[in-house]
């Protein structure tokens, strides 16, 4: 399928090139989850927390393949209607371009992302947690396994 790269993609290459960006994707994905729940086993999280960062993980990996795969056509389409004009005999590489001008613009706007900070106080077992870049959902007091605050045991 990359022989014919350089040559006019048609829809079913470009579906080819959707789906192996999908399964690429989606199984880096897993593969990333599974490697944080290795890291982080001794933390209990319940199943439905489980089951709604498994699906953002996919979510966010296909919406990643998905936007690959359009910004591709998109610069098929472009390079198609620039060939059609031949008016400009300049060398050019609208595909490259395209996409190297998209990295770079999404590259920049990740890099200006506010820092959050702050400190967040549990107001029933008294700790203060004082966070940056990472706000904490739920803070506990343990000691010795034994949760403070809440009535079930860790075990």
């Amino acid at each position: 399928m990359f022989t014919q790269f350089n040559s006019d993609i048609n829809a079913k290459m470009h579906f080819q090139i959707f789906k192996m960006l999908l399964l690429a994707s989606n199984t880096v994905c897993l593969f990333l989850y599974a490697f944080m729940h290795f890291i982080f086993f001794d933390f209990p999280v319940e199943v439905a927390d489980e089951v709604i960062i498994l699906a953002k993980l996919v979510v966010v990996a296909s919406s990643f393949a998905l936007l690959i795969s359009i910004l591709i056509a998109l610069a098929d389409v472009v390079d198609f209607f620039i060939l059609r004009r031949k008016k400009i005999e300049i060398p050019n590489y609208p595909k490259t371009v395209s996409v190297a001008i998209v990295a770079i613009v999404l590259m920049l706007y990740a890099c200006k992302q506010p820092m959050n900070s702050g400190i967040k106080k549990d107001v029933h077992t008294g700790p203060s947690v004082s966070y940056s870049c990472m706000e904490p959902a739920k803070t506990f007091l343990v000691m010795n396994n034994f949760v403070f605050g809440v009535i079930f045991q860790i075990d």
